[in-house]
């Protein structure tokens, strides 16, 4: 990556790890003009990203959650996961305004969680016609009511920051192995797994920039997210391989955390396989999930200052549950 780039992650990680704890509409003001301060990383010549929050969507942080970024084609921008929330894809729209005054032809959502696509509402009220794709069980399991759901979490999280933002799902629905033509470039669709950290996950690989967007498969300095339960962290681990088995690919980004080489990829594939072998052994030794805990949470001690590292006994007990299903199906 070159200086301006590398300078754009070490601010987004610096207001990050900074921005203060806040209360009074006033300070919420503040804050938010903070957040409309986050750098704009260039990735490419012609992809760029935003590095949102590691943290949980509040007032205090604009509910600005997710990596929302875009590509610049011949004819026009492509937004993929554009906000976790109406103002964060307003955001991202004046980003998009300052650097081309190319329409935007499309939105990709890689997943159904709504902090990556809460912000099409902001595409939409800048080019109402604008197609959004997601794959068919995002659109289904938001059309059956996960979308209120979505909805209704961020505003009692961050009530404030979510006051302007109104529900506008994906309506394109892809099933994996396309190769879409939008703006004049192609954007490869994988679906890499039936279910990794949920049963809808795209992979969008955009060959002409050797650029893969990951979603939340692959999370930079955070760990495996608050929905754990809906996670298979066996498929979490093949579908990380099957990223870095794709050739040609430089630049990775994640859902969240710092875009990265493929060294960043291979850090996180070491975090989950190194979890689930080691619950593995526990397991095949006999131990339950309580009692092995402290040394799993040993194994994958270089990874304590990720965010969401408190929250890994859980993570332990559903990689605990996929052991023992494992061990039954093979009786």
């Amino acid at each position: 990556m070159n200086k301006r780039t590398l300078s754009s992650i070490f601010a987004a990680l610096i207001l990050t790890m900074v921005l203060p704890s806040l209360s009074s509409a006033h300070d919420i003001q503040l804050a938010a003009k903070e957040i409309r301060k986050m750098p704009l990383v260039s990735v490419t010549p012609s992809i760029y990203v935003i590095h949102g929050m590691l943290s949980l969507p509040t007032n205090d942080n604009g509910a600005f959650v997710n990596n929302p970024g875009f590509v610049i084609m011949p004819e026009g921008v492509v937004v993929i996961d554009p906000g976790s929330s109406t103002d964060a894809g307003e955001i991202l729209m004046e980003h998009i305004r300052n650097v081309t005054d190319k329409p935007v032809v499309a939105v990709i959502n890689t997943h159904v969680h709504g902090d990556h696509w809460f912000g099409n509402h902001a595409v939409r009220k800048a080019f109402p016609d604008v197609p959004i794709y997601a794959h068919e069980k995002s659109i289904q399991r938001l059309i059956n009511g996960e979308d209120q759901d979505w909805f209704k979490l961020f505003t009692r999280l961050a009530p404030q920051a979510m006051a302007s933002t109104e529900i506008v799902r994906p309506n394109m629905g892809l099933k994996g192995g396309e190769a879409l033509d939008l703006g004049g470039g192609t954007f490869n669709i994988i679906y890499p797994v039936e279910k990794a950290h949920t049963d809808t996950d795209i992979f969008i690989e955009v060959p002409t920039e050797k650029t893969l967007f990951l979603g939340d498969i692959v999370m930079n300095h955070r760990t495996f997210g608050s929905r754990m339960n809906e996670s298979l962290f066996a498929g979490i681990e093949e579908a990380t391989r099957i990223a870095l088995d794709r050739p040609n690919i430089e630049h990775y980004v994640p859902g969240h955390g710092p875009v990265g080489g493929r060294d960043m990829v291979e850090h996180a594939l070491k975090f989950v396989a190194t979890i689930r072998a080691s619950v593995k052994k526990h397991y095949d030794a006999g131990e339950t999930d309580f009692e092995m805990k402290d040394k799993v949470l040993a194994s994958v001690d270089e990874y304590k200052t990720w965010y969401g590292f408190d929250e890994l006994g859980r993570a332990i007990s559903y990689i605990y549950l996929e052991a023992e299903a494992q061990d039954f199906e093979s009786e």
